[in-house]
């Protein structure tokens, strides 16, 4: 629903929603089944929209569970989360750029640039 262009007002309820989907506490067994759903949206997806808007989704997902879940799916989701980089879709790269920049010692410039902080 958030690839819909004819309604912002849809879009943001749908962002409002993954977002909480994202933050609920789900119980182990779910888990499980959520991260096999969002590793095939993320590498099954034809539109980078979805692909886009459901990166901050799994991130805030994988840090909310990383106690339940195996290192197995650790690992695939990583995987996934850094195959992004090399994602047709250049939007989807920067996303991805940005999004790993944001919580390390990098800032990025105005003007696309990163610099380090220290």
């Amino acid at each position: 629903m958030q690839d819909i262009n004819d309604d912002q007002d849809l879009q943001n309820m749908a962002t409002h929603v993954l977002n909480q989907i994202a933050s609920y506490t789900y119980p182990s067994a779910i888990v499980h089944q959520m991260i096999d759903k969002f590793v095939e949206i993320l590498t099954e997806s034809p539109s980078w929209h979805v692909r886009v808007k459901a990166l901050p989704v799994i991130q805030v997902f994988y840090f909310k569970h990383l106690f339940t879940l195996t290192k197995a799916e650790m690992i695939r989701v990583m995987d996934v989360v850094s195959g992004m980089l090399m994602d047709m879709q250049i939007e989807v790269r920067v996303y991805r750029v940005r999004d790993a920049f944001c919580s390390s010692k990098f800032e990025p410039c105005c003007n696309g640039r990163v610099i380090f902080l220290g």
